[in-house]
């Protein structure tokens, strides 16, 4: 995937549909190659019930990974990894390494490259069911995380605040107890003793 990510960030220019798939095809090749290498060998030793499950998990892995290393900005959530991530953003704006985000064009490139990904997996008829690959929330979260790209900060800025406002007790108060379905008891007061 790093392979993948390195070929995709050195793609520059403006967006172009005509050229997205030959891109696609560049970028994914060392996964494709990887699957080809591999899958050839399973597809020899397994059974077919055995292979297809091979194939659902493999299929899960992909898009997961290729939606954590790729897509969505680098990030971990220790706190020593926030630090080390925030003083790499100081070094780029003093003029250090650029900071991986995706453009239009990569954008169009890895969406076109999602439909080659779900022809392998799907293998004209002899591999995933088509239903499966479309319906996967694997394939959902991958495109939902393509679409933050072409949102406004602001509509990203509302979007984030409606998803915490409403899993936070569905918008009732903040969680202290251990137990979700207990709200939060503002009415108590505490004695002072003097």
């Amino acid at each position: 995937m790093r392979q993948m990510a390195e070929i995709l960030y050195q793609m520059k220019g403006p967006p172009n549909h005509n050229t997205a798939e030959a891109e696609a095809d560049t970028t994914l090749r060392p996964l494709m190659e990887f699957l080809d290498g591999n899958l050839s060998i399973f597809a020899d030793i397994c059974e077919k019930t055995v292979l297809k499950r091979i194939l659902k998990d493999l299929w899960k892995i992909v898009l997961s990974s290729l939606e954590r290393t790729v897509v969505l900005p680098q990030s971990n959530d220790s706190l020593g990894a926030q630090l080390l991530t925030a003083a790499k953003g100081l070094s780029n704006l003093k003029g250090g390494a650029e900071a991986k985000t995706l453009t239009p064009k990569q954008c169009i490139i890895i969406d076109a490259g999602l439909e080659t990904i779900k022809q392998y997996f799907h293998a004209g008829g002899n591999g995933l069911k088509k239903a499966f690959v479309e319906k996967s929330p694997e394939l959902a979260s991958m495109r939902y995380a393509l679409s933050l790209y072409t949102q406004s900060t602001d509509a990203l800025i509302k979007t984030f605040v409606t998803t915490q406002h409403s899993q936070v007790h569905d918008g009732i108060g903040i969680r202290i107890t251990g137990n979700e379905k207990i709200k939060p008891d503002r009415g108590k007061s505490f004695k002072v003793l003097s």
